[in-house]
């Protein structure tokens, strides 16, 4: 799906067109910048908020953590030793690619 952004001043000028997108499904989101704005807005229509809404809440809006979200299909030592291999390797082909652009 394309991103549509908009201008503050362009959406002031456009907003009977834009609600108009938006409300009849063309185009889901209109993103509207301001430049003394750190985040953007955003136009939605009312059916759509409700259905984010509705997913977040069915979700359980309880926030993300990282802390017991995954299930190891080996041992820890197995995945440390994994791991150590790989930074090993990593290691060895950044030294080949220096060493590349120094001849």
């Amino acid at each position: 799906m394309k991103r549509r952004e908009v201008k503050i001043s362009e959406a002031r000028q456009r907003l009977f067109e834009l609600v108009e997108q938006v409300t009849s499904g063309d185009e889901p989101v209109v993103y509207i910048e301001h430049r003394d704005r750190e985040h953007r807005a955003a136009l939605v229509s009312e059916a759509h908020l409700r259905y984010l809404e509705a997913r977040a809440a069915a979700a359980g809006g309880a926030p993300f953590t990282l802390a017991g979200s995954m299930t190891l299909l080996v041992g820890e030592e197995e995945l440390e030793q994994a791991i150590s291999a790989d930074r090993a390797e990593q290691s060895r082909l950044a030294r080949e690619k220096f060493r590349d652009l120094d001849e």
